[in-house]
């Protein structure tokens, strides 16, 4: 099986030249702050997981971030066809999430968007860690929740 590569982009906040904290000291951009935690997310490593990848900074405050994606969501399954299996897609919701939380990370925007099955109908979360990426909101213009996708 090959993987797939699913991309997300955003815009960080942009902080204006010159930028000190109260302190006086230069404040680093939102976009190096957020590439600085993403690695802390490429060494999760869990069968229910989507792995992440890489992390780009473009220009602008422009962030790519790459990541291990299906095709199939649990948005797009009719329930009737996979009824037998939802006890097992649960279980393996919870067991992602229960890694999540075991390393101080909440998925902040879980929905049958992102949790993605795989050939054999495991459940996969993808789009986890975002909130923690973005300082809870205060790197980026917008609820992270909302976050345009680009896949490819």
């Amino acid at each position: 099986m090959s993987l797939c590569i699913g991309v997300k982009t955003f815009i960080a906040s942009t902080l204006p030249a010159g930028s000190c904290d109260d302190r006086g000291i230069p404040q680093i951009s939102s976009s190096i702050n957020l590439i600085g935690k993403f690695f802390k997310l490429t060494n999760f490593r869990h069968k229910n997981l989507c792995q992440y990848l890489d992390i780009i900074k473009g220009t602008r405050e422009r962030i790519v971030i790459a990541s291990e994606h299906y095709f199939k969501c649990l948005r797009d399954v009719d329930p009737e066809k996979i009824k037998k299996k939802i006890p097992s897609i649960m279980s393996d919701v919870l067991s992602g999430l229960e890694y999540l939380s075991m390393r101080n990370i909440t998925h902040r925007n879980l929905s049958p968007n992102n949790i993605f099955l795989d050939s054999e109908n495991n459940a996969k979360l993808g789009d986890y860690g975002l909130f923690y990426l973005s300082d809870c909101n205060c790197d980026v213009p917008f609820p992270i929740g909302y976050i345009f996708k680009h896949h490819f």
